[in-house]
């Protein structure tokens, strides 16, 4: 990859996240409800972003106290093959904590209380 499209992609993400409302967001961790309003208007925003910018997978994820990595919100349309369910854990190394952390295709905005959080998005 060139620093160029790593850029561009980079300013995308940042867009992308600017759009998520953190009081939200952090309820949905907090709570895991996704039926919460919360829940909802996150995956709305996300299914929106996603049509409009032509990305193949778009999704909100965090890293619970023992740093394994769990999706929060899905921009796919629930009860399709795709969609990954609060709390859903993917066993792959290339989505350890340790490689998100090393900046390879996150946004991290930092901690939320004492739970760190990452906002990820993978092309």
């Amino acid at each position: 990859m060139t620093n160029t499209f790593i850029k561009q992609n980079e300013t995308l993400l940042r867009s992308i996240a600017v759009g998520i409302n953190l009081d939200e967001f952090r309820e949905v961790i907090a709570t895991g409800d996704m039926e919460s309003s919360a829940y909802k208007n996150i995956h709305e925003y996300l299914a929106k972003v996603k049509e409009a910018s032509d990305v193949k997978f778009l999704y909100t994820s965090s890293y619970d106290n023992s740093d394994e990595y769990f999706y929060v919100v899905d921009s796919e349309p629930m009860g399709i093959d795709d969609f990954c369910e609060y709390g859903y854990r993917e066993n792959s190394e290339a989505l350890s904590y340790e490689t998100i952390v090393a900046g390879n295709a996150a946004v991290s905005d930092g901690s939320i209380g004492k739970n760190r959080f990452y906002r990820s998005w993978y092309f």
